[in-house]
Order: structure tokens, then C-alpha cells, then sequence
């Protein structure tokens, strides 16, 4: 018997990043590989790849604006139209109650992800958070659905498989080289904590990168920038005065710093 198809809503773009769009390609990957056919909507076509077409059998791009239960019906239209019940809502607009009301009036069964702390109340029958910080008993008071099931933690995280690969290194060797990625935001405050830890170590270079909601953040940095700090566009660097740094760490996402 075959099994049934699974529709994306996700969003992406130059001011919240390309994560949301990264995690739903693997997704896909891994359901195709297991006989699914997948179909993405909300996504325009100047963010199409060629390996899109091997991961997504439709491509419907939705308008970015308008109210959030227009976008719902429009979702609920499309998985009718491929013939699903299923759908993976990787969109901030799936944050809004009103929203979810459209979908589990129209018995769509979704997984909902997010990597920044959620607000308001949750009707998705599956909630998908990476992130260390969030823990389960700090949503369950707003589930307005009694089946839903929590996912949360790393080992929830959706990676590609150079990254899955990677083992965790526990030899004792020292640190020289830490890469922090920040993504679009800046969430919690995640830069300063991470400037005030880390950015006075003795012989370590710390690099950031970061944009949009980030580079804002930096503008306004209540702390003013070390003298240390080369800053970029789109980067920090505190570099060491010695040349030849032979180590690497690697911290990758806001949820991560967080």
C-alpha cells in the first residue's frame, strides 16, 4: 500500500534565513527515500535548486503577506488537492491560533516546528523544538489539544548528514578556534552572551556570524564593541595575537548558543 503524500508550508528569505527551507529538504529527503511523495508551498522560485525537483514532486510559491487564516485555506486547498492529510508547518504564521483552528477544522494532522520560543496556544498534534532551552513543561499549559506530543531537545534536530555524522570529540585536546553562527536573530540575547563568555578567553580566536534581526541587535550593543573585535557586515572576529590557530569548535545556530 502506498503512502500517502506530505505537504511543506514553509517560509524563507534574506531577513529570517534559509534554516526553515534547509530542514524541510531533509525531511523530504528521508520521506522520499521511504516512498513519500512530497509537495512544498510559500517558498517563491528564485529559491529553487535543481536537486528540488528529486525532493518535491509541486512547488506552489503563496504570497508572503495578508491575514493568517488566508494562508491556512490556501494550505488546506493544496493538501486536498494532492489528497493528504498531512502536512509539516515549518512557517512563524503557524504560531497563530487561528491559523492551526483552519487546519484541525479541516482534519489536517501536522507536525509543527520552530526554533525560537513559542507564544500563544498550540492545537498541532506534533510540536518539533531543537533548541536545549525549551522544555516540555513550559508549553503543556497551553496545548489546547490533549494528544499532542512534545518533541523536544538536539536529539529532535533535523540535520544534513555531513552534519549527523559529525562524532562528538571528548580528547581533552584545547580549544583554539570557536565559529559561533547566529542565523537571523538574535534571540535572548544570545550575542552578548556569548561576547561576555567567551570573548576574553586567553589564546582563543571567536568568530560570529550573523545577519537581519542579528546585525540589528549589534547596533545598539548595550556593552559597546571590545577593542579586540574586528567587525564586519556580517561578522565579528576577536583574533589572538599569535597567527597559527590549529583547533576548532564549532557552535551553530541561535538555538545552540541559546
Amino acid at each position: 500500500m502506498s503512502l500517502p503524500p506530505v505537504v511543506f508550508r514553509c517560509t524563507a528569505n534574506a531577513r529570517i534565513g534559509m534554516g526553515h527551507l534547509a530542514r524541510c529538504r531533509e525531511m523530504a529527503r528521508e520521506l522520499g527515500a521511504r516512498g513519500q511523495a512530497c509537495h512544498i508551498a510559500g517558498l517563491p522560485d528564485s529559491l529553487r535548486q535543481p536537486g528540488d525537483t528529486m525532493l518535491f514532486a509541486s512547488w506552489t510559491p503563496l504570497p508572503e503577506d495578508g491575514p493568517a487564516t488566508e494562508d491556512a485555506a490556501r494550505v488546506v486547498a493544496l493538501c486536498r488537492t494532492e489528497g493528504t492529510r498531512y502536512l509539516v508547518l515549518d512557517d512563524y504564521r503557524g504560531g497563530d491560533i487561528a491559523y492551526q483552528q483552519v487546519l484541525a477544522d479541516a482534519g489536517l494532522r501536522w507536525l509543527q516546528q520552530f526554533d525560537s520560543s513559542g507564544e500563544g496556544d498550540f492545537l498541532a498534534p506534533i510540536l518539533v523544538n531543537a533548541s536545549p532551552y525549551e522544555r516540555p513543561e513550559q508549553y503543556r499549559p497551553r496545548l489546547r489539544n490533549p494528544e499532542t506530543r512534545l518533541l523536544f531537545g538536539p536529539r529532535y534536530a533535523v540535520l544534513r548528514p555531513e552534519f549527523a555524522r559529525i562524532a562528538v570529540r571528548e580528547d581533552g585536546r584545547p580549544v583554539r578556534r570557536i565559529l559561533a553562527a547566529f542565523g537571523g536573530g538574535d534571540d535572548r540575547g544570545a550575542l552578548d552572551l556569548v561576547l561576555a563568555a567567551l570573548g576574553d578567553l586567553p589564546d582563543v580566536a571567536l568568530r560570529g556570524w550573523f545577519r537581519g534581526g542579528a546585525i540589528r541587535a549589534t547596533r545598539n550593543w548595550p556593552h559597546g564593541w571590545p577593542a579586540s573585535i574586528r567587525r564586519g557586515s556580517s561578522c565579528w572576529s576577536i583574533r589572538p595575537p599569535w597567527p597559527n590557530a590549529s583547533r576548532n569548535a564549532i557552535s551553530a545556530s541561535s538555538p545552540a548558543a541559546r
